[in-house]
C-alpha cells in the first residue's frame, strides 16, 4: 500500500514538473531576465503586434516629449486627408513663440512650412514647432489635444491621457510602455517613409537659406550606431526621467522598443540596445501572403457562380522563433457570410493563423468579385442542364 501511494506521488511531481515549461511557453515575455534597469519597458514586432518582452508595460507614466509621437500622427493624417499641405507656409503665433523647453525659437510672425515644422518635431523635438503644428490643424491646442485623446481612444491606448501637446509634466498627462508601441506600430504602419525620412537623421537644419541657419540636433544617441535603428522618439523631463520609443529594421523584421522612466540617458541606451538584440537575436518574420492575394475559392449558397476566389487586403506576415518548426503553422479559413448576393471587397470571413493550439493572429478575407443571387428559375435551368450533360 505504500508502494502504491509513494508512486503515485511520484507521477503527480511528474505531472507538475513537465507542466511549468508550458505555462513560461504560454507566455513567452517572461521566460528571459534581460536585467532592464529602466522602470518600464516593451518591445513589439511592428507588423503583427506581437509583444515580445515587457516589463511593467501598462504602468501609467509620464511619457515626456514622446507624446508628440501623436501629434506627429494626427499631422500626418492631416496631410492625408488634404486639411493641410506640407509646402503650406503658416505664420506664427505668439503662444507658439512663447512655449518653453526644447525649441527652436520660432519669432512671433514668422512664417516657415508646415514640412519644416513636422521636422523640427521629428528630428529635435521642438515644443515651439509641435504647438504651431496643433493650431494649424484644430485651430487651437486645446482642441487638437481632444483630437490627441479621442485618437488613443481608437488605438486601444487604455493606459493614457494627454492634457498638452509638448510632454510636459502634469499629473492628468500620462501613457505606458505598451499604449507608447501602439501608437509607433501606427506611425510605422500608415507612415514609415515619412516619418524615417527625418527621424533617422542625426542631425540637420532649418532656415538653410538665410542668415541664420538653425542647427536640429536629434537626441537619440543610438542613430547611426544600431544597425538598421531609423527612429523614433525621446524625452525627458525630471519626473518622467529619460525615455525612449526606438525602432529598427532588419531584413523584414522591424521591431519597436519603448523605455520609460530610465535614470540616465546612458541606461536609456542600454535597455533599448538589450531588447532590440534580443528580439533579433531570437525572432523572425515571415511572409505567408501578399497583399490581394488569392488564397482559396469558395461556394456561397444561392449563388450563381460556383467557385468565387477569396484574398486578404494586406500582406499576411507571422513572427515566429528562430527554432521553430514553421511545419506547425495552421492556417485556418473561417467563412461567416455564407449567401449570395455579395459585392466585391465585401468582407466574408476570417483567416486565423495558429501555430500548434495556440492563436497567433487573424486576418479578414474578401471576395473579389460581386456573387450574385441565384432565382429559382436559373436554379431549374443548372439542374437541367446538369441532367442532359
Amino acid at each position: 500500500m505504500l508502494r502504491k501511494l509513494l508512486l503515485l506521488f511520484m507521477i503527480l511531481l511528474l505531472t507538475l514538473i513537465k507542466r511549468q515549461p508550458m505555462n513560461l511557453l504560454a507566455n513567452d515575455n517572461n521566460i528571459v531576465d534581460l536585467g532592464i534597469e529602466s522602470y518600464g519597458c516593451i518591445l513589439i514586432e511592428s507588423k503583427t503586434g506581437k509583444v515580445i518582452y515587457e516589463k511593467n508595460m501598462n504602468e501609467k507614466l509620464y511619457p515626456a516629449s514622446m507624446t508628440k509621437m501623436m501629434g506627429m500622427l494626427l499631422v500626418l493624417e492631416a496631410k492625408e486627408k488634404n486639411i493641410i499641405k506640407f509646402e503650406q507656409e503658416i505664420i506664427i503665433s505668439n503662444e507658439a513663440s512663447k512655449m518653453g523647453g526644447s525649441q527652436v525659437f520660432l519669432e512671433p510672425g514668422e512664417t516657415i512650412t508646415i514640412e519644416q515644422l513636422f521636422k523640427c518635431v521629428t528630428i529635435a523635438s521642438a515644443n515651439d514647432a509641435m504647438y504651431a503644428l496643433a493650431e494649424t490643424v484644430a485651430g487651437s491646442e486645446y482642441k487638437f489635444v481632444q483630437n490627441m485623446n479621442k485618437r488613443a481612444k481608437e488605438l486601444g491606448m487604455k493606459n493614457t491621457n494627454f492634457v498638452n501637446t509638448t510632454g510636459f509634466d502634469d499629473v492628468n498627462h500620462y501613457s505606458s510602455p505598451q499604449d507608447m508601441a501602439k501608437l509607433a506600430r501606427e506611425l510605422m504602419l500608415k507612415y514609415e517613409k515619412e516619418v524615417t525620412k527625418y527621424s533617422s537623421l542625426k542631425e540637420s537644419y532649418i532656415r538653410e537659406d538665410t542668415s541664420e541657419p538653425f542647427w536640429l540636433v536629434n537626441t537619440n544617441r543610438l542613430l547611426g550606431d544600431y544597425i538598421g535603428l531609423d527612429g523614433l522618439k525621446t524625452g525627458f523631463t525630471q519626473d518622467a526621467g529619460f525615455c525612449l520609443t526606438a525602432t529598427a529594421k532588419r531584413d523584414n523584421l522591424r521591431l519597436i522598443s519603448v523605455v520609460m522612466k530610465s535614470d540616465t540617458k546612458e541606461t536609456r541606451s542600454r535597455d533599448t540596445v538589450r531588447l532590440l538584440d534580443y528580439g533579433f537575436s531570437n525572432y523572425k518574420c515571415l511572409k505567408l501572403y501578399s497583399k490581394d492575394e488569392v488564397i482559396a475559392s469558395c461556394s456561397f449558397n444561392h449563388a450563381t457562380k460556383k467557385n468565387t476566389m477569396i484574398s486578404v487586403k494586406e500582406d499576411v506576415f507571422i513572427i515566429v522563433k528562430n527554432e521553430e518548426n514553421i511545419e506547425s503553422i495552421y492556417k485556418e479559413i473561417i467563412i461567416e457570410k455564407t449567401t449570395a448576393p455579395i459585392k466585391a471587397n465585401e468582407k466574408v470571413g476570417v483567416l486565423k493563423i495558429k501555430n500548434g493550439e495556440d492563436f497567433l493572429f487573424e486576418y479578414e478575407l474578401y471576395s473579389i468579385e460581386d456573387v450574385d443571387f441565384l432565382h429559382w428559375y436559373d436554379y431549374l435551368i443548372d439542374l437541367f442542364l446538369d441532367m442532359l450533360l
